[in-house]
């Protein structure tokens, strides 16, 4: 009943075991009854579980959390990631919050150079366009890679030089449409 309160989330694993039991259609279909969203967080698996999900729950709003949890390498992704990414973007009820990105290098600091996450960065533009990613800065947990404001400046960079227009759905308006904010 809380206008604040958008959705929940579940980490891959339990949807997982949910999706084998069968039973997780029916508890989705009552957050698209009260207009609430579903988030993913989890590992490799998570963009195929959210694809399956989607398959079966078209009406269910969906991000992915963490870009899939993928490990940040500053090259190309996997393939099976890509895959898993291309199948869950087939949805149009499928967002991809992009966040965690420093703390997804490993590293400490993190990387300040766009340049490093421009395949990740790429691949997500591509697969999910302008109008489904969203921008998030998992903090305080990104400051396990770097400041609050290395993430901020990584994205800001990334999503401004693909115009105004795209900056302001990626750091706005994705959101609102994601999550149904009220006010």
């Amino acid at each position: 009943r809380n206008h604040r309160y958008r959705g929940i989330r579940i980490h891959t694993n339990e949807l997982t075991h949910a999706l084998a039991e069968g039973k997780l259609i029916a508890h989705c279909n009552l957050l698209v009854e009260k207009d609430l969203e579903l988030d993913v967080n989890g590992g490799p698996d998570a963009p195929r579980n959210v694809a399956n999900l989607a398959g079966q729950g078209p009406k269910l709003r969906m991000v992915i959390n963490h870009v899939g949890n993928l490990p940040i390498e500053g090259r190309e992704p996997p393939r099976s990631w890509l895959e898993g990414m291309e199948s869950a973007a087939k949805h149009p009820n499928v967002f991809c919050k992009v966040s965690a990105l420093v703390e997804q290098t490993g590293a400490n600091p993190a990387p300040k150079q766009v340049g490093y996450y421009e395949p990740v960065l790429d691949a997500l533009w591509r697969i999910f366009g302008e109008d489904r990613l969203i921008f998030g800065s998992n903090w305080p947990v990104s400051d396990l890679g770097a400041p609050l404001e290395t993430e901020v400046s990584i994205a800001s960079e990334y999503f401004t030089a693909k115009g105004e227009r795209a900056a302001e759905k990626f750091f706005a308006e994705n959101a609102l449409n994601a999550y149904r904010w009220k006010p």
